[in-house]
């Protein structure tokens, strides 16, 4: 439930209603005790000790309810024992004569505790309450009254039941609304905000296209130059132009620019690494994005270390139907494949990570022809 939104909001309201309505069904009986004259003013003290140790128990929960609108299972549970209480004070201490006319207080505001049990604990508990004090005005009505006043009893019993299950699904119907319009609400929120980001990286990458990316470009083809120094500008427009070309997909992260970052890096071990990529999707899910990247990361760093070359190349490519291929080749001194430990590095990341997002990888060397390795992420990973 969202702090602050239309369910906390309608909770609160459906909670001091229903509080407000519970000490409503009270204060009748409690006028008419007072009224000089009428039958309840003679009510016998069992009666009037009852009915006030009651309403000061629903006055509380008023209160309580105002400062705090909201209910838990330990208010549910002591209104219900209070209610049912009542209905078997009043039944087993008057005689059984006098029942029938003193018990007529407590339907009203059984009806009402029924009522909260339901919309605040659910079914089972609308139903626990129902049972105990049906079951309590029966058992004491009876007494009273006798099987002759058997259908009256039910009828009243029965308006118990209807008024519980009704009100649950009036109060479930509402908060079903109101937890659809927060929904709405924070899907609506969720898609200014995510406007705003690619907003803001649309801008950033219009920085970086308009002034640093033209600047290397212009640096990397200057021939008075030193080579080394055209050779860094070219590496990083590379880089740069990836990240502009590439970096605005949904999450702000693409394939693409991953791989060109990765690429980047590669400087860092004096690799001088070729990339080039065509029709690669522009949103895919961060754990493949993750995952490919680790394994094309892992395969130049084996031929940063043993390959015994300076030059790799990258080519990444995207089918129409999903499917993505990504090579990682040096015409370094290669390997037997078949020499390789399940445990080293390049059968971990490559293989068992690549595996969690439904991609595999094929090694192509042997000794003295370098190394092609291929990563092949299916149209559909899942099936």
């Amino acid at each position: 439930m969202r702090k602050g939104g239309v369910e906390e909001q309608v909770r609160a309201w459906l909670m001091r209603a229903l509080a407000l309505l519970w000490f409503a069904q009270v204060v009748p009986w409690g006028v008419l005790l007072l009224w000089p004259g009428s039958e309840s003013s003679r009510a016998p003290v069992p009666v009037v000790v009852s009915y006030l140790l009651y309403l000061l128990w629903a006055a509380g929960l008023l209160r309580w309810v105002i400062k705090r609108p909201s209910v838990g299972r330990v208010q549910i549970t002591v209104a219900i024992a209070v209610m049912t209480a009542a209905e078997i004070f009043v039944g087993l201490v008057l005689p059984a004569e006098a029942v029938s006319t003193w018990q007529n207080w407590t339907p009203s505001p059984a009806t009402g505790v029924a009522v909260l049990a339901h919309v605040y604990g659910g079914y089972r508990w609308g139903a626990s309450a129902v049972v105990a004090l049906g079951g309590a005005y029966l058992a004491t009505g009876l007494r009273g009254h006798g099987l002759d006043q058997a259908g009256t009893l039910l009828g009243v019993t029965g308006q118990l039941v209807v008024f519980t299950f009704a009100g649950g699904l009036v109060a479930a119907k509402l908060l079903g609304t109101a937890r659809q319009a927060d929904a709405e609400a924070e899907g609506a929120l969720r898609a200014r905000e995510a406007t705003a980001r690619a907003e803001e990286r649309v801008r950033q990458y219009e920085v970086l296209h308009d002034n640093v990316l033209n600047t290397l470009a212009l640096l990397a083809s200057q021939p008075a130059l030193p080579e080394a120094v055209r050779a860094k500008c070219a590496r990083e427009a590379r880089f740069l132009r990836a990240i502009v070309d590439g970096g605005t997909g949904a999450e702000g992260t693409t394939l693409d620019s991953r791989l060109a970052e990765v690429v980047y890096l590669q400087g860092a071990h004096a690799l001088e690494v070729h990339y080039s990529s065509d029709g690669l999707p522009p949103e895919m899910a961060a754990a493949t994005v993750s995952a490919l990247s680790a394994a094309v990361t892992e395969a130049l760093n084996n031929v940063a270390k043993h390959a015994r070359t300076t030059r790799a190349w990258v080519v990444a490519t995207g089918e129409p139907d999903g499917e993505v291929t990504v090579t990682v080749t040096d015409h370094g001194c290669g390997f037997d494949p078949a020499t390789i430990p399940d445990d080293t590095g390049l059968r971990r990341s490559m293989t068992a990570r690549l595996a969690e997002v439904g991609a595999t990888s094929s090694i192509d060397s042997g000794p003295g022809r370098g190394t092609v390795v291929e990563i092949l992420l299916p149209a559909n990973p899942s099936a």
